[in-house]
């Protein structure tokens, strides 16, 4: 982050744009985890008084697509408002992809790529107009096991967010983006019972995984 003349240094913020997982819904009831139990509460738990973590996490959110049965969703048209909004940063981690794989929006594992491309050059573009250099973390989606009378995932969503890890991993590597793959941290026993969100023993692993990635670059 930029430090201009006469501005006082905060403590380091986080800004974590994201989908349900990151918005705490619980599967099988639909309701919120409370703040601790969240991944963004434990994050802010884990790394202390200096840090502090935004939550910019929204049910339903994708990359970039979005249609007239979820309006709004896409993370691409809501960035420019949400980043002027909380700037200054020292990070931005995005976890999205998920939703990408829903049946309706027919797109494959790589435009859904382009998705995560055009979302960090809309990062990248914003920060450069209010001179901010915040550091990206890249967060790959977690493994999906739809149920058979899910309509809006199927198998075939299942398989297009197992390839979003190597997807995601070259993208962010295009961008000079820590990467993370939420499937590599999370097992099975991760995911709750819709076969889509995390339980709270997987909040409290990604929140770990995250902690460890700022932690070194921090060292570094």
């Amino acid at each position: 982050m930029v430090i201009e003349e006469g501005m006082i240094k905060m403590g380091e913020r986080i800004l974590c744009i994201g989908d349900s997982n990151t918005w705490g819904y619980i599967p099988g009831s639909g309701e919120r985890y409370e703040k601790n139990v969240r991944w963004t509460g434990k994050l802010a738990q884990t790394l202390g008084e200096n840090y502090e973590v935004i939550e910019e996490g929204m049910n339903g959110r994708t990359t970039a697509f979005t249609d007239k049965i979820e309006p709004g969703t896409a993370a691409l048209d809501y960035l420019y408002p949400c980043l002027i909004s909380q700037f200054p940063l020292d990070y931005i981690i995005v976890m999205l992809g998920t939703n990408d794989t829903k049946t309706r929006y027919g797109v494959n594992t790589v435009e859904i790529g382009y998705g995560l491309d055009e979302v960090l050059l809309k990062i990248e573009e914003t920060c450069r107009r209010k001179s901010q250099t915040p550091e990206k973390i890249v967060i790959a989606p977690a493994d999906l096991y739809p149920k058979k009378d899910w309509i809006e995932f199927t198998a075939e969503s299942a398989q297009k967010a197992g390839g979003l890890t190597e997807e995601y991993r070259s993208i962010a590597a295009l961008h000079h983006a820590e990467f993370l793959s939420a499937r590599e941290v999370l097992g099975a026993e991760c995911i709750g019972c819709d076969g889509i969100h995390f339980t709270e023993a997987g909040h409290q692993k990604l929140a770990e995984a995250v902690a460890f990635i700022i932690r070194t670059n921090e060292e570094s």
